[in-house]
């Protein structure tokens, strides 16, 4: 594939997913990285001639703003730096010398996996391309004579991501990451003869935090239990309990947890014959999305009380989506009440 090719492809894998997204609502975040670099074995070619280099462990930060959408999806332009890998063996020498270093600029596409019920931790994945400029400093002696690469190159480049996130509040995050990333066909002096070819593959092991701005404000606490509702429409055997959860999220917080203790044991001490449960969404994101999302919540809800000892088989759930909002409000508006399960037994 050629350069060109190669440019146009990765650009599209990175574009077409923002342009689709861009009418989704989402927030804003900063990303704060450091961690460890291992630059891949390297083959500098000069001709015929050709030398591989080995490379110890070096180190690594990087710097991210990203912007979260509501499905799930990450953008995020991020730099980092990477360096302090010096070369530990040269194929036919015997006093290797230098080291390498390079600074990048990529825009990402990552996915949140929402594939846990009930927890923080949320795995990721993505993509990257961008700009890589990569430095051998006095990298030698190879090249089938006694002279040294010492130059620096700036080319196009691309990287895979996968990593995993713990929600530690609303606004704060903590990460881990794996990437691989790639310079695309560099190419270098070296000192007293022609460009030498080399590649330049780095592997990094990060660890970090975000923190999420305009993410939504803490909740009020839960009331434990609506009012009785009026003997005509609803019989006064049954109750209602809400539990809330936070913006994007199905896992229940410490506060639903305890409501949902509370409507367990008056199930069990009134002999609820049938528990219903109804999942509800903000106006944020898609509709499709939000009634998947309220579908997961109405699920840990229902996990939860059979943890508590109610008969699974017997409690029954369902997806409102955005269509039930209990304040409403316009398209698009983050609202934290809205973001609730509801709870009813009947006996």
């Amino acid at each position: 594939m050629g350069f060109k090719n190669l440019v146009l492809s990765t650009s599209a894998l990175v574009i077409m997913p923002v342009a689709a997204m861009a009418m989704d609502d989402g927030n804003w975040y900063l990303g704060l990285g450091a961690g460890a670099s291992f630059e891949h074995d390297a083959d500098f070619t000069r001709g015929s001639v050709r030398n591989d280099v080995d490379f110890d462990w070096g180190w690594s930060g990087e710097a991210a703003l990203g912007y979260r959408y509501g499905n799930g999806f990450r953008t995020e332009l991020e730099f980092s730096y990477k360096g302090n890998n010096d070369v530990d063996s040269i194929s036919g020498t015997l006093t290797p010398n230098g080291d390498s270093r390079s600074w990048s600029g990529m825009i990402n596409v990552l996915y949140d996996i929402d594939m846990f019920d009930d927890t923080r931790f949320m795995p990721y994945i993505g993509v990257g391309a961008g700009i890589i400029r990569s430095e051998y400093d006095r990298v030698g002696p190879c090249c089938g004579l006694s002279t040294f690469v010492d130059d620096t190159d700036t080319s196009f480049g691309y990287q895979g991501i996968a990593g995993m996130t713990y929600r530690a509040t609303d606004t704060v995050d903590l990460y881990a990451n794996y990437k691989y990333t790639s310079a695309f066909d560099p190419e270098y002096n070296a000192i007293a003869v022609t460009n030498v070819d080399a590649d330049y593959d780095v592997s990094t092991i990060m660890a970090g935090i975000r923190i999420n701005f305009g993410a939504p404000a803490p909740m009020p606490a839960p009331v434990a239990a609506m009012p009785e509702p009026a003997p005509a429409p609803v019989p006064e055997s049954s109750r209602t309990y809400l539990v809330f959860f936070d913006f994007d999220r199905s896992d229940l917080t410490p506060e639903a947890r305890e409501v949902l203790r509370q409507a367990a044991e008056d199930a069990k001490n009134g002999g609820a014959i049938k528990v219903e449960v109804r999942g509800h969404a903000d106006r944020s994101g898609s509709d499709t999305y939000n009634v998947r999302l309220s579908q997961k919540r109405a699920q840990s809800v229902r996990s939860e009380l059979g943890r508590l000892g109610l008969p699974v088989s017997e409690i029954a759930t369902d997806a409102a989506g955005e269509r039930e909002p209990l304040v409403p409000t316009a398209d698009g508006v983050k609202e934290p009440q809205n973001r609730r399960a509801e709870i009813m037994y009947v006996k």
